[in-house]
């Protein structure tokens, strides 16, 4: 078949093809050798150039348009999308909700260190306030300028899960050594509050929004936290030669291992929790939806906490009554009413604290001796019989709870539901309680040319103060909704327009809980989603449909 050109543009066209691709004209009959010339660009159009006859003329050919281009709208990207493949490299700061084109290295390095250290370096402050507060009282200012800046310290590190040790004899204070851990969890609950409440209001500050700028800002955190506690464990190196400091002759510090360590964790849990709670982060729909799901049983289940309060605050009253030192009984309550608190929950809910040490000696042969010991409410309600309204305290905070979960639906069966997630979200934080509240204690030594060496523990078994409380969250989730049909409508009422309903709380949490009753108002509803922009379409000439 011959080849076909176009009489308006001398273009190729396809054999069939009645209209020319290039610029839409209509084809006729082949062209002869003679018409095959390609005429002068520079040169005016002949009037012998036009149409074959029996055709009307064509209008002069067109510039082929350019190919396509997309340049992005100003400002970040809606919903913490990234930019465009089209757009330059670094568009969307990671100080905005957008994602940049970085690498994971390159936004770790460019990123808020400002904030993450101001976070960090706040936390860390408000931490050795507390734990400066409560030495000074349990040393009745005694220990001196040195001692107690030491021994403060400690209480900072040991917040972290740092292990303190003491090294003392009468000769050589190498002879003899104990170690301990215990989390003074008022430092630590102080610290790692005011860490959490800094990254999410320097997130809020600068719009940050998508998962990943996120997570690359509390892993800055986490970093500068961890780090400023490599000076506090070396300062808290320090000898005591004359026993000003709690009568102590000897050397005591802290792990430096262990408290780098134990700051990381701590953060890493604290930020990681946070970020993935907090409704600001854009995480994938499914994940959005499981986020929404356990924030309120997770809140229902801190807010019952507030029965160990009660419980710690009838403790503390009775023992400032009845004990003389209460100079070192308030030092104690200002480091440590976190541990009093979480122990005496578990307490009222039924879980006993083992206690287990053991004895080895270098003597006989290799003497070794082991002991064990359970204290449960029985064994505190010989101190006072007041101790037996704690389970009463207990049920009644956790069954108040339920019902404010209760009432948030707006069905029976999805108040059961949250009923049982509630239960779930309560065996979660009596696990976690468990294994903060966990002490060990270990020491070797040698004398008169024997040694030997001593350890104990006091735990709360983990696994049983999750089953434990498992029940109770369950028996109160299932029971809510029965007793929830006789609650005040006031209650009602300030649960609703306090924390929202079931279905305002997943509005992204911007305009506030859903009015109660009626139909939500549009800031109250929830945005539908946004959709990532898509790459722009290929650009195609235009061919007019045949005739």
């Amino acid at each position: 078949m011959p080849a076909r050109f176009c009489s308006s543009c001398g273009a190729a066209v396809h054999p069939g093809a009645q209209f020319c691709a290039a610029c839409g004209a209509r084809v006729g009959e082949p062209l002869s050798a003679a018409q095959h010339e390609v005429p002068d660009p520079g040169a005016p159009p002949s009037p012998s150039s036009g149409a074959p006859s029996g055709h009307p003329a064509e209008p002069p050919p067109q510039p082929a348009p350019p190919p396509y281009s997309w340049t992005p709208p100003a400002g970040p990207p809606v919903g913490g999308y990234g930019a465009p493949s089209g757009a330059p490299w670094g568009t969307g700061a990671s100080g905005s909700g957008s994602r940049s084109g970085k690498s994971i290295p390159d936004g770790f390095g460019a990123g808020d260190w400002p904030g993450a250290l101001a976070a960090a370096a706040a936390a860390v402050g408000v931490m050795t306030g507390v734990a400066l507060i409560g030495m000074l009282i349990v040393t009745e200012g005694q220990a001196g300028f040195r001692g107690t800046f030491a021994l403060t310290l400690v209480a900072v590190c040991s917040a972290v899960g740092a292990d303190p040790y003491l090294s003392a004899s009468a000769a050589n204070a190498a002879e003899g050594s104990i170690s301990m851990g215990l989390l003074p969890l008022n430092v630590t609950f102080a610290g790692l509050g005011t860490l959490a409440w800094l990254f999410t209001r320097r997130l809020r500050a600068t719009g940050t929004t998508a998962t990943r700028d996120v997570l690359l800002q509390a892993a800055r955190t986490v970093l500068a936290f961890t780090v400023l506690f490599l000076p506090l464990s070396l300062l808290t190196r320090y000898r005591s030669d004359d026993g000003a400091v709690l009568n102590f002759v000897g050397l005591f510090g802290v792990s430096v291992w262990s408290s780098l360590l134990g700051a990381f964790l701590f953060a890493v849990a604290t930020l990681g929790l946070v970020s993935l709670l907090a409704r600001r982060t854009m995480l994938p729909p499914r994940l959005q939806r499981v986020r929404d799901a356990v924030r309120a049983p997770l809140g229902g289940a801190a807010g019952v906490l507030a029965a160990g309060g009660v419980v710690l605050a009838v403790a503390l009253l009775l023992g400032l009554l009845q004990q003389d030192e209460r100079l070192a009984l308030l030092g104690g309550a200002v480091l440590g009413a976190g541990n009093g608190v979480l122990a005496s929950v578990l307490w009222s809910g039924g879980v006993p604290l083992t206690m287990e040490g053991g004895l080895a000696t270098s003597v006989l042969g290799g003497f070794q001796r082991t002991a064990s010991q359970s204290i449960d409410l029985t064994t505190i309600t010989d101190v006072s019989a007041w101790f037996w309204l704690s389970p009463a305290v207990l049920l009644l905070v956790t069954l108040v709870i339920a019902m404010a979960l209760a009432v948030r639906q707006n069905s029976v069966p999805a108040a059961r539901r949250e009923g049982l997630r509630f239960a779930a979200a309560l065996a979660a934080v009596a696990f976690a309680a468990a294994l903060l509240l966990r002490i060990s204690v270990s020491s070797e030594g040698s004398a008169a040319g024997a040694s030997g060496s001593a350890g104990g523990t006091a735990t709360f078994n983990p696994f049983l103060s999750a089953f434990i409380f498992t029940v109770w969250g369950a028996a109160a989730g299932l029971l809510a909704p029965l007793f929830a049909v006789w609650t005040p409508v006031v209650f009602v009422a300030f649960v609703r327009r306090r924390f929202g309903t079931a279905d305002g709380a997943v509005a992204n949490g911007y305009a506030g809980p859903s009015p109660v009753g009626g139909t939500p108002s549009p800031a109250h509803r929830t945005p539908p989603p946004i959709a990532p922009p898509s790459a722009p379409p290929q650009w195609r000439p235009y061919e007019p449909p045949p005739i």
